[in-house]
């Protein structure tokens, strides 16, 4: 399984990552990183532009890099913009 995604809408990280342990049977463990905008704290204002022509691409670039590098027998790449 290899699945690249740029969402607009939210997701379940749980969600997804069950989908691909159920995709991956044989997998002998599963890692994921959430990331998420934190409020207070200092922070005033975060600004991430986008170009979904380059953004995708870049993404996909990553994930053949990562599976190549690492052997993975499934991936799942989603980020969320918006």
């Amino acid at each position: 399984m290899r699945e690249v995604r740029l969402l607009t809408a939210r997701f379940d990280p749980a969600a997804e990552t069950a989908r691909l342990a159920a995709a991956c049977p044989e997998a002998g463990g599963i890692a994921s990183f959430t990331g998420q905008v934190r409020g207070g704290g200092g922070v005033e204002a975060l600004e991430l532009t986008h170009y979904a022509p380059l953004t995708l691409p870049g993404m996909e670039a990553l994930a053949d890099q990562a599976a190549a590098r690492f052997g993975l027998l499934g991936l799942i790449v989603l980020h969320r913009i918006g």
